[in-house]
């Protein structure tokens, strides 16, 4: 055995006699107490792991393509594979029915509808995502909202869409300005006086409650 590995192998049994109280002064330096002292602390650490609500689906994460951004309802964001997108939301809205709802996106109690402001593809202002989940499938849908940016900006655009579905559990629409807009802050809502909705195979009609969001966003 050489040298190095001896000397590594005597710390290493040193730590261990002085984690199980075997060692003693004299069979055991300082420093090899402390190791062991270390040792113990770590190994034996532990913490519980809690679920964390997501709050909304922010879009592409930047810098990672095939990524999309979670903000949690802590506040913090995490970056997961955009194919898990759908697989989020669903949770989001199952789990909606046990939290208090939050303002965007807004739930009800045949699902959840969601609308934010965020930047365009090239980086600048402004883009719109909105849509909705919805606990039984949809086969036609309605929706409409507004964007707008704040004084100064030059920005306003109403957004409509509608069509029919294929018994899906949601649906997803966007809005890029045609044109890049200054700096500042854009909002935009879904219009809650029931023109936008969801047609479910069930025969009901699940509306908006009408989400709202406002970004600063930098030219």
């Amino acid at each position: 055995m050489r040298a190095s590995a001896l000397a590594k192998a005597l710390t290493v049994a040193a730590a261990a006699a002085a984690i199980t109280g075997v060692a003693s002064a004299a069979h055991a330096s300082p420093q090899a107490t402390a190791i062991a002292h270390q040792i113990a602390r770590t190994s034996t650490a532990t913490t519980s792991m809690s679920l964390i609500p997501v709050s909304k689906v922010t879009g592409r994460t930047p810098g990672r393509p095939g990524y999309v951004t979670l903000r949690l309802k802590n506040g913090k964001t995490i970056s997961v594979q955009a194919k898990y997108k759908r697989l989020v939301q669903r949770r989001a809205a199952a789990d909606a029915k046990k939290v208090t709802p939050y303002t965007n996106p807004v739930y009800g109690n045949c699902g959840y509808s969601y609308i934010y402001t965020n930047y365009k593809s090239n980086g600048e202002p402004v883009h719109m995502d909105t849509g909705f989940e919805v606990y039984d499938a949809a086969i036609e849908y309605a929706w409409h909202a507004h964007i707008a940016g704040s004084s100064g900006t030059g920005y306003s655009y109403n957004y409509h869409a509608s069509g029919g579905l294929d018994f899906d559990y949601g649906w997803h629409g966007q809005h890029s300005s045609s044109a890049n807009y200054p700096t500042g802050t854009y909002a935009a809502s879904v219009y809650s006086d029931g023109t936008s909705w969801a047609l479910l195979d069930t025969g009901g009609v699940c509306y908006s409650g009408g989400p709202y969001d406002s970004s600063y966003l930098y030219y």
